[in-house]
């Protein structure tokens, strides 16, 4: 329950200036989360990417299923969790092979890795409101 919500982080790059990230996690019911993760380049907006996820609980074992943009499912397994972390593991995977999930607070660091902690990558995200976009006005 602790992921679902709507998530955001935001960077800016000396070359290819802002750019942003936001995770988008329905809430748990009958065993099962869908995600969303989309991030746009603010140098090349023509750059977007948008990844489907999902958690599901199966034959009493939890599982990530990632579905990235130009690729095909991907799916690792919960390995350890509690009230702030999730990890998920794929032994078989060249990169990622574990990716966690740790809330602290307002946040969750997302981190990505190999299973021996190398090549580490991690994204810090900000919970926003559900709607932090005016609404548009009312058509006639």
């Amino acid at each position: 329950e602790w992921l679902s919500g709507y998530w955001r982080t935001e960077l800016s790059y000396p070359r290819d200036g802002p750019h942003w990230t936001e995770e988008f996690w329905s809430w748990p019911a009958r065993g099962l989360m869908v995600g969303m993760r989309r991030e746009e380049n603010g140098f090349d907006r023509d750059r977007r990417v948008l990844d489907h996820m999902r958690i599901q609980l199966e034959h009493d074992e939890t599982r990530l299923y990632l579905l990235p943009d130009q690729g095909t499912t991907r799916t690792y397994r919960l390995v350890r969790s509690s009230d702030r972390e999730a990890v998920f593991e794929d032994p078989g995977r060249d990169y990622p092979q574990r990716i966690a999930y740790h809330r602290e607070g307002d946040a969750i660091i997302v981190m990505l890795s190999r299973l021996d902690d190398s090549d580490q990558q991690a994204w810090t995200y900000r919970r926003v409101p559900a709607h932090p976009h005016p609404s548009p006005p009312p058509t006639q």
